[in-house]
């Protein structure tokens, strides 16, 4: 079943209320009502240069010309216009042109102004349904219906969903499981000495890949428990000593607190290297997120590691390691931004010898921005960059040098991703990566490039 998105000379809301089946058991009293709500929403925003586009493009979109209309509306947001009624429409149109995947970033996007968030999450359903998820689909018409005031759009999503019993115990706020693999192909010029976070000079081509999957165990996204699963493997044909292999696991325990977002849990991993048990890593972790208006959240993590080395050559290496994290998301129609601070204190088992010691034990800080946007039609364009200190904390001393040396090492990073959605949650990505790093001891400075092409799937 298809939504009439005209609507009756506005846009917004009139997905539903115009539903080829069901509008006759809307009445007159709540389609005047929600027209109401949405001329309220269209004008509640002072944008006085892109109102008059947005006006324009209200009456393109009465008239069907969602073409000229979807013109208009992106006039509006170039001209300075955030309203959610604005991401609102332009998902409507993109909606009524065929192209479902842009339409349902603009619904999410309009899903964060509480007015919008059931009819914009019933939206992404109907698009689920165009591309065939129908799990997907269930999970966003239970959305709205559960996040709904108004009998007759409960009425309607509810409507889409499984017959009764497959519906009875379904969670109204379970996410649906997902899993995702992610394969690249590569060369890396300076590999990187995992132990001693150094160049090795020596560069090889590479493979990777990533496989990994998440889902509610019980409860609901509110209130409830999740499982993360994950494996990492690259190898290096020209390298064999770097070849690494790095499972996960965790259950996480979510809860809604008011205006946060709080997850607590635990985390198993277990990693290899070239071909040796190399380290054991079991984590806690506590995360809270909360809006602080639309478009931008707040996160904050603190993560304790406790790890263990599972060959004698990685002894330094075991002990424990902490870090705090503070991050602020900026999102709109077509494009997302983070910045944050990360602060990590190591405290490990470090090297000595008879004739020397080796600090392995850093305290860092590190600042970084990074984010993505589309650039023209199926197109992105992200990146990041970011720049951490080391200060270890106890002099190193070198065999044949008397002196004691605290390393200080300085770091910075520079991504570039470049992708294309090539299908049904099919995407190709291209990436480039450089890393310079300054130590006051030489043999610890190294520049490094890493290029990549590869693909994700999402299942």
């Amino acid at each position: 079943m298809d939504p009439d998105l005209r609507g009756r000379g506005l846009c917004l809301f009139n997905s539903w209320q115009q539903h080829e089946v069901t509008m006759k058991t809307i009445s007159r009293t709540a389609m005047a009502l929600f027209l109401g709500s949405g001329v309220a929403s269209a004008f509640a925003y002072g944008e006085p240069v892109a109102q008059h586009s947005f006006q324009d493009g209200l009456i393109a979109c009465k008239h069907g010309n969602y073409k000229t209309a979807l013109y208009l509306f992106e006039q509006a947001e170039r001209e300075g216009s955030t309203r959610p009624s604005l991401y609102y429409n332009l998902g409507v149109c993109y909606y009524r042109l065929g192209r479902y995947r842009d339409a349902r970033l603009q619904f999410s996007h309009a899903a964060i102004h509480k007015p919008l968030a059931a009819v914009s999450h019933y939206n992404i359903g109907l698009i689920e349904q165009k591309l065939t998820n129908k799990r997907q689909a269930d999970y966003w018409f239970r959305l709205a219906a559960n996040e709904t005031d108004d009998a007759n759009m409960r009425a309607l999503a509810e409507r889409q969903l499984p017959p009764e019993p497959e519906n009875i115990s379904a969670s109204p706020h379970a996410s649906p499981w997902i899993a995702g693999v992610n394969i690249a192909f590569g060369y890396d010029d300076n590999l990187l000495d995992p132990t001693k976070q150094a160049g090795s000079s020596k560069g090889s081509s590479f493979g990777n890949l990533l496989a990994y999957t998440s889902g509610i165990l019980a409860g609901n996204y509110d209130n409830g428990l999740r499982l993360d699963a994950s494996g990492y493997f690259v190898r290096y044909p020209d390298q064999a000593y770097f070849n690494m292999n790095l499972l996960q696991a965790g259950v996480t325990k979510l809860q809604h607190w008011e205006r946060w977002r709080t997850a607590i849990g635990a985390q198993l991993e277990q990693d290899t290297l070239s071909g040796r048990d190399y380290l054991r890593t079991l984590s806690a972790h506590a995360n809270a997120a909360r809006e602080l208006r639309d478009g931008l959240k707040l996160r904050l993590r603190y993560r304790y590691s406790d790890i263990s080395s599972l060959n004698s050559l990685y002894d330094p290496l075991a002990g424990s390691q902490q870090q705090i994290k503070i991050q602020l998301e900026q999102r709109d129609a077509k494009s997302r931004m983070h910045i944050g601070y990360q602060y990590e204190i190591n405290n490990r088992n470090d090297l000595t010898t008879t004739t020397g010691f080796t600090s392995y034990s850093p305290t860092r800080n590190m600042i970084y921005v990074n984010g993505e946007i589309r650039i023209e039609g199926p197109w992105q364009l992200g990146g990041a960059i970011s720049y951490r200190t080391s200060h270890y904390n106890n002099p190193d001393t070198i065999v044949g040098n008397h002196n004691r040396t605290i390393r200080n090492d300085a770091r910075w990073l520079g991504r570039v991703i470049l992708s294309r959605d090539m299908g049904k949650n099919l995407k190709m990505l291209a990436e480039y990566s450089h890393a310079d790093n300054h130590s006051n001891i030489a043999v610890y400075s190294y520049q490094r490039n890493v290029y990549s092409l590869g693909i994700s799937y999402l299942f």
